[in-house]
Order: structure tokens, then sequence, then C-alpha cells
């Protein structure tokens, strides 16, 4: 049985004008609700919720709304025809899928609306459609030359992206590029200055980094406070291009992600999986729709709705 992190990105569904004459998009971004496309997508066959996206179909495979609920759930499908996989034994042998003239490979990505807060998420899934795909759908669906649907993420404020002391630091994930190896920013006695050091010498131009305490075994249930806290020094360093750790406010609370570099919204999941237990749209959705409830008291503060 194996374990993945399943990220779920949050976004507002937003809408700019095009003017067809002068050829612009409107800078004025609006608040738009998905609710009248969905509703038009549901009564739709397969076949009518398929688009081209990026020289490739792909198409709305399920769409559910919940009774009394704001909640709209979907599944998605990129459509890969022309580069398949094979089949592959524990013998050695590999075949390529032998597939009929109407039967394609399909990668799946799962999709939570809600229609009180026009907020949407999704699970990023790097197989499937990425955001702009998901977009071009509900495009497709309004047909109007005129307006052009837009996900746009959800900034988090910099003050609820501070490290603070006496939290439990379970992970840290950095990227840098070569720009970004100046040891002056650090104190010569830093543990991360000693790796950049160590860097230097193996020539890398792109480095990635991921520390971790792992399943937390023996006494060691946070990584060094001080070392972590120091992070926070390198947001506006240019070359960085991550800066993710992964929390705890006290050891029995969820794992938080605060990322110092773009600073959007998301959440991340730990599932299980194996060959008898998939990670699959009926899981993802169950998943996302639990983290965007724990999420919405957060929200409703962050958009100023009181009521």
């Amino acid at each position: 049985m194996g374990i993945k992190n399943v990220r779920i990105d949050y976004f507002r569904v937003c809408c700019r004008e095009y003017d067809q004459e002068r050829n612009t998009v409107s800078n004025d971004l609006k608040l738009f609700d998905l609710a009248g496309l969905l509703s038009v997508a549901i009564t739709r066959t397969s076949a009518e919720n398929t688009y081209t996206f990026g020289g490739e179909d792909a198409r709305l495979q399920l769409i559910e709304k919940e009774t009394d609920s704001p909640y709209w759930k979907m599944q998605f499908l990129r459509i890969r025809k022309d580069v398949l996989p094979g089949i592959a034994t524990d013998g050695g042998e590999y075949t390529m899928l032998d597939l009929d003239d109407d039967e394609w490979v399909g990668e799946e990505v799962s999709v939570l609306y809600d229609e009180t807060l026009h907020t949407i998420a999704v699970q990023r899934n790097r197989n499937s459609l990425g955001i702009s795909g998901i977009e071009g759908f509900f495009n497709y669906v309004m047909n109007d030359p005129q307006y052009i649907i837009q996900f746009c993420p959800i900034p988090v404020p910099d003050e609820l992206r501070q490290l603070r002391t006496g939290e439990y630091f379970k992970k840290i994930m950095l990227s840098f590029a070569e720009t970004a190896l100046d040891k002056d920013i650090l104190p010569k006695n830093s543990s991360l200055y000693k790796i950049i050091k160590g860097v230097e010498g193996f020539g890398a131009i792109n480095v990635n980094i991921t520390m971790s305490i792992g399943r937390g075994k023996g006494n060691i249930n946070t990584l060094d406070e001080q070392e972590v806290l120091r992070l926070m020094d390198l947001k506006g360093i240019n070359g960085f291009s991550k800066i993710e750790i992964y929390k705890k406010p006290h050891e029995d609370a969820k794992i938080e992600v605060i990322d110092l570099i773009e600073g959007k919204l998301y959440d991340v999941e730990k599932m299980e999986y194996g060959k008898d237990n998939p990670i699959q749209y009926n899981r993802v959705i169950n998943v996302m729709k639990s983290k965007y409830e724990e999420r919405i008291p957060f929200l409703r503060e962050l958009f100023g709705i009181n009521d």
C-alpha cells in the first residue's frame, strides 16, 4: 500500500469581456456563476460535452448536483489517442495496449464547484487536464465570444503566511536556481548554507530539496525550529521558485502547507492507494468536499462575507 499526496487548488470563477473589433480583453474581472452552464451541461450527452483542447479531445465525463446543497461535483477526462501506454509484467514482458477503434485512454481529474461563493476546487493531476483545459470547457459551453471565463487563484495574505515558534514543522520543500546560490544571505552556521555550498561542488543549475522527519519515528516530532524560521528570510530572493513548509500548530492538528513564494490557497491530503484501492474520482471528490468545507470559514473571512 502506497501513500500519495493529492493537491487541491482553489480558485474564484471570474469573467472578462472581449472586444472583438479591437481584439482586446478587459482588465476588469467580475465574479461569474457557473451554475447556469452546469445546468445546461448536465442535460447533454457525453458527445455533446466533448471538446478539443490543446489538439486533444477532452470531455466532462460525470456531473452531479447535490440536492439542497450549493455543490456541483465533476469528473473531467483528457482523452489520449496518439501516445498510449503499454502493459508490463513481472516476467519482463511488455506489450502495447490493444484497443478497439472506438476505445481510448482517459486521464481523469476531479472538480468541485460551490455556487454560493463562486469558488472552484481542482485536483492537481499532471496527467490530465490543467486549469486552462477546464476553463476551456466552460467557455465552450457558454459559446459567447464576448466573454472569457477565467479561474483566478485565491491569494493568501502575508500575515497568514507566517511561521511561528512553538509549531511542529514536519517537512520543507525547496527549489532554487543557481541565481539563488548567494551564501551571503545566510549565516555561516546555517544548515542551508552548508547545503548550498555542497551544491556548488556538483555544478548544479537547478536544485530541488525535500527534508522531512518521515513518519516521526523515535523522539523527533519537528524539524529544527530555528533553521525553519530562517526560511522566511528567503522569500524575496531571486532564484527561489518554491519554499513550502508542512507544519502543525499543535501535534494533534492536521498538517497545513505554507507557501512562502506563490502564496496561493491550496490543500494537500495524503491518500493510501494500491492495485485494489486506486485513487480515482469517487474517492477523491469526497476528500475534496471535506477539505473544502473546512476552508469555508477562512474563505468567507478572506472574501469579506459576514452574513
